[in-house]
């Protein structure tokens, strides 16, 4: 198979489905974490809300990955506009990859990710522990995507270089021509010649 009809994805270039998809779901990511911030659960007995965010998570840490979304959905669409994945493009998003992760598991280990009010409610205090089974399964889940999709972007950046350069190398070869083949000469041409010298002998 040719290199330059090799399918996108091995060819290291992310088609315009992927991106919608992977733009779509950073918007539902946003307003899932909207979601979770604005609705009310429980109503404590103060009459005061009970989400499923911790208040301090809210206020800090959620703008934060809220803007950390955005610019991972803007990564992609330049990653499709350039047509493949670059270097630098996997790096900038090995680095939105890296900020997200440590937006979620710094929190979750700090037990300042979900709120203990709401865990109470629940029956399940150690639901908001830091400690406590449910965050550190949510941080081992989050290092275990951010590490595959760090190494997926600069695996594709890698092939896509590398398709790159035997593309460019396959289209020297065909227009540029090699000195140890001899050059082509018109069909007839060594009968031309042939009849010429017989008649410059005769």
């Amino acid at each position: 198979m040719a290199v330059d009809r090799l399918p996108a994805q091995l060819a290291g270039r992310i088609s315009l489905s992927e991106t919608v998809g992977e733009v779509l779901m950073a918007l539902l990511s946003i307003g899932g974490l909207l979601f979770l911030r604005d609705t009310a659960w429980f109503t404590a007995a103060d009459g005061a809300r009970i989400a499923v965010l911790d208040p301090g998570f809210s206020t800090s840490w959620l703008p934060v990955l809220v803007a950390l979304l955005l610019s991972l959905a803007v990564n992609l669409v330049v990653v499709h506009l350039v047509g493949r994945w670059t270097m630098p493009l996997a790096a900038s998003h090995a680095m939105l990859q890296l900020a997200m992760g440590v937006a979620v598991i710094v929190p979750a280990l700090s037990g300042s990710l979900i709120d203990p009010r709401l865990a109470a409610q629940l029956g399940w205090p150690g639901l908001a522990s830091s400690d406590g089974p449910a965050m550190l399964i949510l941080a081992a889940g989050v290092t275990l995507v951010t590490a595959w999709e760090i190494f997926d972007a600069f695996r594709r950046a890698l092939r896509a270089r590398a398709v790159a350069v035997a593309t460019e190398a396959r289209r020297r070869d065909r227009w540029i021509p090699s000195p140890s083949r001899p050059e082509s000469r018109p069909a007839g041409s060594s009968v031309v010649r042939g009849w010429s010298i017989g008649r410059s002998i005769a």
